[in-house]
């Protein structure tokens, strides 16, 4: 199930209401609980207590907490029955790819590139393109050379994502709909052919959209052949450039400078992308991987001189 798919709007209504129904013992049990989820400290909690003291309750509150927040919960049960008491639940056995018939050496099944996983490894189909008929004589240029190609404007030829990986879009798709290149994504679904996702920037945030393999061109003018990759016309997005920040307003941001930046307003761009002092982060290095504690700030002067 997509963990992605939740009404936030409506699961935060119900976590409301419900949460007004928990009793005092309860309430305790659920507010150590989300200190450790809001806190991001991890741990292992066992509840405890007979049965219709509303211990499913307890767990049907707290997903609706945490995924009304847009993160993910993954409800899994020792039985098919249980698993029908909460909502996008799944038994152990389907959850993991556990044996059936376990015995002291079973593990489970699940690969670390399967579904199961929520991880996938898209490959390209590469070739040159039909209009180079010299390129098309030449066997040198085969589908495996044409793999190991990396240049920029194209996605790699292995592409590794899994569900709620953050993406950059490096083509126009639809700019009217918020498909343009540079837009951020985050993943919510994958199929063979075409991925879902939700876009994270400009003025369409938070709609859901679908984004297909496609011919793909480079336009690296340096490489001595014209060749095609049909791809998802995607990046991994953990990182981008200032350029790339432009536009966008974050909660929490982290600059990374191993030199100083090299043009006019860059260091102001990258700083401006947080809301608050507090959300800013920095990481500042000199030739040798040194941390510093001051960088420079690149100002052509002649940009001023016309100003009236």
């Amino acid at each position: 199930m997509d963990e992605f798919n939740y009404n936030r709007e409506d699961l935060a209504k119900k976590h409301v209401g419900w949460k007004k129904m928990l009793t005092e013992e309860q309430k305790k049990i659920y507010d150590e609980i989300m200190e450790a989820v809001i806190n991001d400290k991890g741990g292992v909690f066992f509840l405890y207590g007979f049965g219709g003291t509303w211990k499913t309750f307890l767990w049907k509150v707290l997903s609706a907490t945490i995924r009304s927040n847009g993160h993910i919960v993954l409800n899994t049960t020792s039985s098919g029955i249980a698993s029908l008491l909460l909502e996008g639940a799944r038994t152990a056995h389907s959850r993991y790819a556990l044996p059936l018939n376990p015995n002291e050496t079973s593990t489970c099944n699940m690969s670390r590139s399967s579904e199961l996983a929520e991880e996938r490894i898209y490959l390209s189909s590469d070739s040159i393109d039909p209009q180079d008929k010299r390129a098309l004589k030449n066997k040198v240029y085969s589908p495996d050379f044409l793999n190991t190609i990396k240049v920029s404007g194209i996605p790699c030829h292995r592409l590794r994502l899994k569900i709620g990986c953050p993406i950059m879009l490096m083509r126009n798709i639809d700019p009217h709909g918020g498909l343009m290149n540079g837009t951020r994504l985050q993943i919510t679904q994958m199929a063979d052919h075409v991925l879902q996702a939700r876009i994270l920037t400009g003025t369409r945030v938070g709609k859901i959209v679908l984004i297909p393999r496609m011919l793909i061109s480079p336009s690296d003018a340096r490489l001595p052949f014209k060749m095609r990759r049909r791809q998802f016309p995607v990046s991994v997005a953990l990182a981008m450039t200032i350029n790339k920040s432009q536009g966008q307003s974050l909660e929490k941001f982290g600059i990374y400078l191993p030199r100083p930046v090299f043009s006019h307003g860059q260091l102001y761009v990258a700083m401006s992308r947080v809301k608050s002092k507090s959300g800013l982060k920095m990481l500042i290095t000199d030739s040798e991987g040194k941390p510093q504690t001051k960088t420079t700030n690149i100002v052509f002067k002649e940009v001023f001189q016309n100003l009236h």
